[in-house]
Formats: structure tokens, sequence, C-alpha cells
């Protein structure tokens, strides 16, 4: 089950100091309620995700920066604030291990 507070290696919990508003039409507004509704998520946080991901995979140097440090913080959630090449070695022969078939 993946952990609700992050999303495409965005922490969710943080807080934000500014607020944007943008208008769109009608249409478009129910569907990012939609979308956010499915990825259970609020619509301020369904679009920081997405401008996240989208910006991130264009290779913006700020979204990556923020999903490195994000990805960092999970890393030492799942391996009890220990991250290094060890313990990422480690979450993965864990990983190999536990798929393996007899």
């Amino acid at each position: 089950m993946r952990n609700p507070n992050y999303y495409w290696g965005h922490n969710m919990v943080e807080m934000k100091g500014v607020i944007l508003t943008f208008k769109v039409t009608e249409e478009e507004a129910e569907m990012i309620r939609r979308a956010a509704k499915e990825e259970g998520l609020s619509v301020s946080r369904y679009i920081r995700a997405c401008t996240l991901r989208d910006r991130g995979l264009s290779g913006d140097p700020v979204a990556l920066r923020i999903i490195f440090d994000n990805f960092k913080e999970m890393m030492r959630d799942i391996f009890g604030g220990k991250v290094d090449k060890e313990s990422l070695l480690e979450g993965k022969a864990m990983k190999l291990t536990r798929t393996k078939k007899p």
C-alpha cells in the first residue's frame, strides 16, 4: 500500500504558503476533481503532484531537486533513518528474496 503523504516523490504533508487561483471550464473542473478523488488526494495536492511529475519528467532542476529530496525522506522512513548504498542494495536484495519462487 502506498503512503498517501507521498505522490510521485513529493511530500504532500509540507505546509504551503502561497495561494494560486486560476480559471478552468466547468468540464475541466469536473475532470480535475474526479481525477483527484480517484487518487485519494485533494484538488490542491493533485495539481501540485501533476505539475511536479510533469516538470520532473521534462528535466526541470527545481522539480528534480524536490523529487530527490522527498525520495531520500521516503527511503529514510523505509530503512529507519539510514540511507546509503548498502541500505539500498539490502532493500533490493530483500525484494528479490521475497519474489523468488521455490
